[in-house]
């Protein structure tokens, strides 16, 4: 019946929920970009590999940029939402 179809949607939805980040490694401006209805906020946290939270916003965009200028080379995490994606900053 109905309900079956809109599973099936909701399904869909979840695994479209795609983060892409480029370029990886980067010198500094990182593009994020998010390919679904993340018109909802999603929280974003860039993480050191020690385990700092460096930034904590809320976004609502569906494509932004972040500068990592001021921080230095080496590994970071970035997390949004549910998603991780490891970024490697080489200057």
């Amino acid at each position: 019946g109905r309900g079956g179809f809109t599973t099936s949607i909701e399904n869909i939805r979840e695994e479209n929920q795609v983060l892409s980040v480029y370029p990886n490694p980067t010198k500094a401006i990182l593009t994020i970009e998010l390919n679904n209805d993340f018109n909802r906020t999603s929280r974003l946290q860039l993480i050191s590999l020690d385990g700092k939270v460096l930034r904590d916003e809320l976004i609502n965009q569906n494509k932004l940029t972040l500068d990592l200028k001021t921080y230095s080379n080496g590994i970071y995490f970035l997390k949004i939402g549910e998603q991780t994606r490891k970024i490697i900053l080489n200057k």
